[in-house]
């Protein structure tokens, strides 16, 4: 991480990776999406079954984020594929975070920067994906959790906390929030 305060570079490293993994076999013999065949999980924490539907990612202002999919390995699910074929923005959230409100798969992944934002708010959003067996029949799903994001102040009180709290040697930790703290009054 960048510690130049006057790069603006310094919040670059908050990229969310979230990762959607499937029981590709058991879920493919069902009609319908069994979010107990199911795991959506980021960098530091996962949910399963119906706890999907409550799943809430933070993500950061100015920051990507990244969804890709994988099917558990085990011998019942060799030959199955996964894509995710669209992030899709739902109207009963506040604004668009991003630049679109369909955010397009691309090799079965899908990647998106969050604009600048103003305030915290809490966004619901879909996950479109799709499953092919071994003869190549595909079926689609749908998930939705949530995306919770936060202004780059917001996070700049997150790591100031952090620093106060971390074993680090006091000249370390004054310099750490000096940067902090000219990135802030650069801002402003």
């Amino acid at each position: 991480m960048t510690t130049d305060a006057n790069s603006g570079d310094f919040f670059v490293n908050l990229k969310r990776r979230l990762f959607l993994t499937v029981d590709a076999h058991k879920l493919f013999q069902k009609e319908k999406l069994d979010l107990n065949d199911c795991e959506l999980a980021d960098q530091f924490h996962s949910a399963t079954g119906e706890a999907i539907k409550k799943f809430e990612s933070q993500v950061f202002s100015k920051n990507k984020v990244k969804w890709s999919a994988e099917i558990i390995e085990t011998a019942e699910n060799e030959g199955y594929d996964i894509t995710i074929d669209q992030i899709k923005m739902l109207p009963n959230s506040p604004a668009n975070i991003f630049n679109k409100i369909i955010l397009p798969g691309n090799n079965g992944k899908v990647e998106a920067k969050v604009k600048d934002l103003s305030k915290h708010e809490d966004y619901d959003y879909e996950i479109w994906f799709t499953l092919e067996d071994p003869s190549g029949n595909t079926k689609s799903f749908i998930i939705d959790p949530r995306l919770k994001a936060s202004t780059t102040e917001s996070y700049t009180a997150l790591l100031i906390n952090l620093f106060n709290s971390l074993p680090i040697d006091d000249m370390l930790r004054a310099k750490l929030l000096e940067v902090i703290n000219d990135f802030r009054n650069q801002k402003n």
